[in-house]
């Protein structure tokens, strides 16, 4: 921008039309551009901000141009050439950081990130707030917003070595285990069930049976404290010990994880009883029980309550006997009581008297 220009704006004061008085201590030219002095960049704003706000009458249209023009020499002024060390707002630390949170505030809402689809764009921006998550809480808001947009989309390679880097450092940057949750639960098909399936198999063929790889050790230093995620492991143990129909290597694999589960939860002096949903823990503390230490009575107890569970849900009653396969041949008897219950309630139908209106 020519300097001359520059200093009619600085100096343009009142009516467009008229010029304005001009002092004696202004120098004729503006010193060269980019302008770095902070006095002058104040007196170019306020110029600016005179002719843009001047208000000019509906009938002179062709006015508007010189609004036009000043606008475009705003524009010119704004872009930043040469190196940002220079400009004084990236020499301060504070006004930087400053101006981040005014960019945050205006530009990182909802409908924005919703019409991101980008999703190196959107690492990036992780990548960028992840180093500022311990300065201010609105970091962390858009950091996790950015991550619930994240795991929203189609993954790439490079998407989900980022999100395999963010499980394995939230302790380090204290990232809330609810964020932890979502994306476990949203990426559960190659962040649990496709490793836990090629562990099984490695398990299944390899004499060295602890095998297991930091992913799936962060993951069970994570379920210690988390219910839900403890959920997710044990839905994809008890299918891979339907798939093989009870096979002794599917047995032996879930007494291999649990036991490292156990491990974790003694360390950090929890039980693993609280990781199981309530609903069932009662049966939980009768199964750990191995039927040859029970007495009759509290083994039909457990048998009772073990068929309560069953006629409720099928699915965790396997869990439970997937978790204590001594109790394995009690369950595969309730299926002769249901066939029974199902051909009661078959003959009752065909009992009942045929209503005719």
């Amino acid at each position: 921008m020519d300097g001359k220009i520059l200093s009619a704006i600085i100096n343009s004061k009142g009516s467009l039309n008229k010029p304005g008085p001009v002092n004696q201590n202004q120098p004729e030219d503006v010193v060269d551009y980019p302008v770095l002095s902070v006095d002058m960049i104040e007196r170019i704003s306020d110029s600016y901000t005179r002719i843009l706000l001047y208000k000019i009458s509906k009938e002179a249209h062709q006015r508007y141009s010189v609004r036009l023009n000043a606008i475009e020499s705003l524009r010119d002024f704004s872009r930043i050439k040469g190196n940002f060390g220079n400009l004084p707002i990236f020499g301060d630390s504070e006004k930087s950081y400053c101006l981040l949170l005014y960019i945050l505030k205006k530009y990182m809402t909802e409908e924005v990130l919703k019409s991101c689809n980008n999703i190196d764009s959107l690492i990036l921006a992780a990548e960028l707030l992840q180093n500022c998550l311990t300065k201010s809480k609105l970091m962390i808001n858009c950091f996790e917003r950015v991550i619930e947009r994240i795991i929203k989309l189609d993954q790439t390679n490079k998407s989900k070595r980022y999100l395999q880097e963010l499980i394995s450092k939230s302790d380090e940057l204290k990232i809330d285990t609810s964020l932890v949750e979502k994306i476990y639960e949203s990426q559960k098909s190659w962040l649990i069930y496709q490793p836990m399936t090629e562990y099984f198999n490695k398990f299944c063929s390899s004499k060295d049976k602890n095998q297991f790889g930091s992913d799936m050790v962060t993951l069970f230093e994570k379920i210690i404290d988390n219910p839900s995620l403890f959920e997710l492991v044990i839905l994809q143990l008890k299918d891979i010990f339907v798939e093989t129909e009870y096979s002794q290597a599917a047995q032996d694999f879930i007494q291999e994880i649990l036991k490292i589960i156990q491990a974790h939860c003694t360390k950090y002096h929890k039980d693993t009883l609280d990781l199981y949903p309530a609903h069932i823990q009662h049966c939980v503390i009768l199964l750990r029980i191995k039927p040859t230490y029970h007495s009759e009575k509290t083994k039909n107890q457990t048998i009772s309550s073990l068929k309560e569970i069953f006629l409720k849900s099928q699915s965790n009653a396997l869990i439970l006997v997937s978790h204590f396969p001594d109790w394995l041949p009690e369950y595969q008897k309730f299926f002769d009581i249901l066939d029974k219950l199902t051909q009661s309630k078959k003959s009752e139908s065909c009992d009942e008297p045929i209503n005719q209106d």
